[in-house]
């Protein structure tokens, strides 16, 4: 079935830049984004908010989900997409196969001990193998009621077939999909998954290009992610930031700011968004330039491995380097760099 939204609530939001996707029901809940260190895995951080009105979205599915038709399931959905965005959307039920999906939750990835626990990542996957799908919940643990799976074991056992619904994103720029996200069904999911039957779930797929969503991405997930998650995060989107105008949003900067100072190295990502202010010529682009420069000339680590990778690898002993590489980088040589 394919739906045409044009007066969405944007209660339910899938933003995608190809780099991250976040899943915002009033507030965003998940956030996927990959790990860039050689590997194909990701990161995925779960929000602890949990709100009645959530809740209230899917009660009146709940009862279509367990036991309508295929037309009563299809005429609830085609209502609930009005808590949507504007958009096309395909919806599909299907049964997701328990042997073809892996299924991502809060406190999957065991650490070694030498990993600090300020250090450690909400979650991570390695997504092998490459025919299998991630579907990743959307509640943390501790809102899923033991009772409440027994409830749907119970029923499944009975002969009932209650449905879930997954959401996810299309994007036809680079034929990109985003993860796949569990929006309602958990408790229905834990109780198919526990008594290992394959799980009837209806699909939503909204087709978007997704130009310009980094910058709402960063702002939505910031409460979400610690703070050198959130680092990770923005340090390593080398192809969005440059797009992100930091100009007029003082928050985000004041973040990039805090990375400045304080990461042990900086990126193509946050070198790029420099270049491009740099070459507008701009002279509010150039002051913006100076201040971040200002605030790099400070960070805590130059002089004991810091380095600014951009195609290669400069590691900045001092201010003199930082000179060095701010000339040979930003054509502009209009900035004052601090030598010492």
């Amino acid at each position: 079935m394919e739906v045409e939204i044009t007066n969405g609530q944007n209660i339910i939001q899938l933003l995608f830049d190809e780099f991250a996707s976040c899943l915002v029901i009033e507030t965003a809940l998940t956030v996927n984004w990959p790990d860039c260190a050689g590997s194909v895995g990701e990161y995925y951080a779960l929000s602890s908010y949990s709100s009645d009105k959530r809740k209230t979205l899917t009660d009146s599915l709940n009862q279509v989900l367990i036991d309508g038709n295929e037309k009563d399931v299809f005429d609830s959905v085609k209502g609930f997409l009005n808590l949507f965005s504007n958009g096309n959307y395909n919806v599909n039920l299907d049964t997701t196969k328990l042997d073809n999906c892996n299924f991502m939750y809060e406190g999957q990835v065991q650490y070694s001990e030498s990993v600090p626990l300020n250090r450690r990542f909400s979650g991570a996957f390695y997504p092998y193998p490459f025919d299998k799908k991630n579907i990743f919940f959307t509640v943390p643990n501790n809102s899923i009621s033991n009772d409440r799976v027994e409830f749907y074991k119970k029923l499944i056992q009975n002969g009932a077939r209650p449905k879930v619904i997954t959401y996810e994103l299309y994007s036809p720029t680079n034929a990109d999909f985003t993860a796949c996200y569990l929006i309602d069904g958990h408790h229905k999911t834990r109780a198919y998954i526990d008594l290992k039957i394959d799980i009837p779930t209806v699909n939503i797929v909204k087709t978007e290009k997704v130009d310009g969503y980094t910058r709402k991405i960063l702002n939505v997930s910031v409460p979400i992610l610690k703070d050198f998650e959130f680092e990770h995060f923005l340090v390593e989107n080398n192809e969005n930031l440059k797009n992100v105008n930091f100009i007029d949003d003082p928050f985000l900067t004041s973040k990039l700011d805090e990375i400045l100072i304080s990461a042990k190295r900086i990126k193509n990502g946050i070198v790029n968004l420099l270049i491009t202010m740099d070459n507008s010529n701009e002279p509010h682009n150039i002051n913006w330039v100076q201040k971040r420069l200002n605030i790099l000339s400070k960070n805590k680590n130059i002089g004991i491995g810091f380095t600014i990778v951009y195609w290669a690898y400069d590691e900045i002993k001092d201010g003199y380097d930082l000179k060095k590489w701010v000339s040979k980088t930003l054509p502009n040589n209009l900035y004052e760099i601090m030598a010492g």
